[in-house]
């Protein structure tokens, strides 16, 4: 029967387990969620970084050197918190780039600003460059990224349509107006506007419609970082083997919990289940004796009325049908009586005293003891094996090897076989069979013959097997029934201890 409290208890247990599942699964997120921030601010900083870098470069006009600039952001890049940078235009583009590009399409990185893979994240607009200013006074200006041969080209073309404009300044021996560009390029980030504007503040160094184009294809707007994510893997993992060994003894807790408690239901049913067969024995002990009393007070009554049954068959003038009434009552008298004595048997405790017999010499005077039933039927006995001496209560013996030979005396036919074979194990154990060549036991009551009141005879009183069982377990013998073939019963006593007479 299942307890209820036993199955609360331990879906309650179930469900606590569960719970922790639950929550080590969510501090396991937020770790990860934690680690995933502490590298978007890392990610930051090296925004930061990049920005300073970027700013650095800038020289007149809002214009940076592309060589120079993918130089600096190499440098950048070596360190192992930074993968690659990608510096995007207006239109997405990217202008310029150093170590790995983003895993991803420019135009979903810039939707979603961030998107991460097994091995990396790239993160854009972080700082946006359209904003930066390196003159206070100018206030913000875009960034234009040129090579060193595109910068040179476009203060050439400007140089070519100032001339243009304004042939007088053809002979200025003035540093603006030397074939070597370069060498008339500012000095200072000091020197932006003078450049933009020219020398008097009316002409801008680079034109105006082309300036916007640049603007267009060249300024910078915003950048894309890559990131290793490595940091977080190996965050990720040492913090879900922490957890697996948190479940893990939460479930080892709560299963040692579960068994305790299972041990401490079952100790507490086998106590109850003790008490209540410590009262059925006493009450069954109470009742055997009580029968056993009736049984033992029942026989004198029995012996009267079979004395005086016997003394009217015996008198002269009693006619001979009451003289075979009488007969009769006293065969019924004798049948009560026997079964009387088997039942007084077999409620009796089976204390044995034990003491080195002679099993042979036993064998031997049970079966003179039989003689009549014997002869009777001219049935022939042998007894064969090696004689032992073993350590057994000699009475009750004497009780077993009657009870098992009586029944081998009525079953077998006239002039059947009845065999005694005595073995020993050669260390200090002995085995006793009685054989006999009657029908045998039906397969089908095999398993009920040792127990109280099975019979199988019509005069049977179904206890001489069943106090048979009960002597050998007292001296904890083994007794087993095998068959015979082709016909027959075999009954075998085993693990007889051999007294140490007989051993030595």
């Amino acid at each position: 029967m299942k307890n209820p409290r036993s199955s609360i208890t331990f879906g309650i247990l179930i469900g606590i387990w569960g719970l922790i599942l639950v929550w080590q699964y969510f501090e396991h997120q937020r770790v990860v969620e934690s680690a995933r921030q502490a590298l978007i601010g890392r990610a930051v900083d090296i925004s930061t970084s990049v920005g300073v870098v970027i700013r650095s470069q800038r020289r007149f006009s809002g214009i940076v050197t592309l060589d120079r600039l993918e130089s600096a952001l190499a440098e950048l890049v070596r360190s192992e918190d930074l993968n690659g940078v990608s510096l995007l235009n207006t239109q997405g583009e990217i202008v310029a780039a150093s170590g790995v590009p983003p895993h991803t399409g420019l135009d979903q990185l810039e939707a979603e600003g961030q998107i991460w893979s097994e091995k990396s994240v790239s993160i854009v607009n972080f700082v946006d460059l359209g904003q930066v200013s390196t003159d206070e006074e100018e206030g913000s200006s875009p960034i234009i990224v040129l090579s060193s041969s595109a910068v040179q080209e476009e203060f050439r073309n400007q140089f070519s349509r100032r001339r243009r404009r304004d042939p007088s300044e053809e002979t200025k021996p003035d540093r603006e107006n030397s074939p070597n560009l370069s060498s008339s390029l500012p000095s200072s980030a000091g020197d932006t506007n003078r450049i933009r504007r020219g020398r008097n503040g009316r002409r801008p160094l680079i034109d105006p419609d082309r300036l916007q184009e640049l603007l267009k294809t060249q300024s910078l707007h915003r950048f894309a970082l890559v990131l290793p994510t490595q940091s977080i893997q190996q965050t990720m993992e040492s913090d879900r083997w922490y957890r697996l060994a948190v479940a893990a003894l939460a479930f080892l807790a709560l299963g040692g919990s579960a068994l305790t408690w299972k041990s401490v239901v079952q100790s507490s049913q086998l106590q109850l289940r003790l008490v209540r067969a410590k009262e059925l024995n006493e009450y069954l002990q109470e009742m055997n004796l009580a029968a056993a009393g009736l049984a033992h007070e029942t026989r004198n009554p029995l012996n009267l009325i079979r004395g005086m049954a016997q003394m009217i068959s015996k008198t002269p003038e009693t006619s001979e049908k009451v003289r075979e009434r009488s007969q009769q009552i006293t065969q019924e008298v004798d049948r009560v009586t026997d079964q009387l004595n088997d039942f007084i048997n077999y409620s009796k405790p089976r204390e044995t005293r034990i003491t080195p017999v002679d099993l042979e010499s036993i064998c031997r005077d049970v079966m003179r003891t039989l003689s009549p039933d014997i002869e009777d039927k001219s049935i022939q006995w042998h007894i064969s094996g090696p004689n032992s001496k073993i350590d057994a209560d000699e009475q009750k013996l004497r009780q077993v090897l009657f009870n098992l030979l009586i029944n081998a005396a009525q079953v077998v036919e006239e002039k059947g076989t009845i065999r005694i074979r005595m073995e020993t194990d050669g260390q200090n154990h002995a085995t006793l069979e009685i054989q006999d060549d009657g029908p045998g036991v039906p397969n089908a009551i095999q398993a009920d013959i040792f127990k109280p009141y099975f019979t199988s005879h019509d005069r049977g009183t179904g206890l001489g097997l069943a106090i048979v069982h009960q002597i050998v377990l007292a001296h904890d013998w083994d007794i087993d029934y095998i068959d015979t073939n082709p016909s027959g019963a075999t009954f075998r006593v085993s693990r007889l201890v051999l007294s140490n007479r007989s051993r030595t």
